[in-house]
């Protein structure tokens, strides 16, 4: 084990809410296909119910990261090494593979200028923004230290409850066509996942109360973004498929996704090791991540979208399934393979699980 390697307990549940997240990120990417395509219905709605489950995925992730984040003791350079480095380096690594892969399927030529530009505006992968956003929460962490110490949990509420309603007034208002202004609301827009992952990891146990009441507004929350999508899309002659409420910051998903993380952290899981595929699984999630667009992109072309388009199943539901098993399966091996290179191993930088506690890289 390196010496750059620290020592963190993290309990089951943030360990599955983990996998899930990742699980659900997968999904999303897989059912894109069919659902901006229309060639199919039955698609479509499979699509569409899969999606919606899985919105709550990437949400999640800034909730664990506030969880475990803010109020965390540690200086600002310790913060720094520990975090922003061990996520900026395998991320400027993946960008230059993903241009490369570029240039020699696509035959793309991209100048040094563009490709600088592309890598720090998050732009080589289209799931790269996550990472370009999260490295820039990363800077505000040790911001949200200093208020959260000062604040008391109603306070922190209150600006949650702002926070929400601006977005809800945001939602109807077109954004910015400055850049930095874009920036500084995306940050805005995520920042209060990082609270309420804060305030629900520290006050979880007043939550068992309502418990059947979170399930409810989980329940309702699905239902609005499934239906509401539906009723969005093929509302007019020309099917075309309506996003506003698979946004990550309307008020369906805020609902979904805080209920999901209060359902974790409430359920008493069992005192026990995770399950071998749960370990792994949550041991290399960062490399699947960055690899998993990359692997449905070269299943594509291999077969023409036969896989990764419509499988041969009769039911739909069956194929998506399938089709995110297959992602994830070729993603973690393709990870675990490149982790036992020495000279790839920033590229897959991984999180080792024992039965008391998570030793992470970052």
């Amino acid at each position: 084990m390196s010496n750059n390697q620290s020592i963190i307990r993290l309990e089951h549940w943030a360990i599955y809410l983990r996998v899930y997240s990742t699980i659900g990120v997968i999904t999303i990417h897989s059912c894109g296909n069919h659902l901006y395509s229309f060639q199919s219905i039955s698609y479509w709605w499979w699509a569409n119910i899969f999606d919606s489950l899985s919105r709550s995925s990437i949400p999640l992730f800034f909730m664990l990261s506030g969880a475990f984040l803010i109020g965390k003791n540690e200086s600002f350079l310790t913060f720094i090494k520990k975090r922003i480095l061990k996520v900026l380096i395998p991320y400027i690594l993946w960008s230059v593979l993903y241009l490369l892969l570029m240039s020699i399927l696509l035959k793309i030529k991209f100048s040094l200028t563009d490709s600088l530009k592309m890598i720090v505006t998050g732009s080589v992968a289209y799931h790269f923004w996550f990472v370009k956003l999260i490295l820039l929460m990363y800077m505000l962490v040790p911001f949200l230290n200093l208020i959260q110490v000062k604040l008391k949990v109603l306070h922190f509420v209150f600006i949650i409850l702002i926070w929400f309603l601006l977005l809800f007034y945001s939602s109807f208002n077109k954004p910015p066509n400055n850049t930095l202004l874009n920036n500084i609301l995306e940050v805005y827009k995520y920042a209060g996942y990082f609270l309420l992952g804060s305030l629900i990891n520290k006050n979880y146990k007043k939550l068992i109360t309502y418990k059947a009441l979170i399930i409810g507004f989980f329940i309702l929350s699905i239902l609005i973004t499934v239906i509401g999508t539906y009723y969005l899309s093929f509302r007019g002659k020309a099917y075309e498929l309506d996003e506003s409420l698979y946004n990550y910051y309307s008020p369906n998903v805020i609902i979904m996704s805080v209920s999901m993380f209060a359902l974790f952290r409430m359920y008493p899981f069992k005192k026990k090791n995770c399950s071998k595929f749960v370990i792994y699984v949550f041991k290399y999630g960062i490399g699947i991540f960055f690899i998993h667009v990359g692997v449905k992109y070269l299943l594509n072309m291999a077969i023409r979208g036969i896989l990764i388009g419509h499988l041969p199943f009769y039911f739909p539901w069956l194929s998506i399934i399938v089709n995110v098993v297959i992602i994830l399966l070729i993603s973690f091996l393709s990870v675990f393979l490149i982790s036992k290179i020495p000279i790839l191993k920033l590229l897959t930088p991984s999180v080792y699980y024992t039965e008391s506690s998570v030793i992470k890289t970052f």
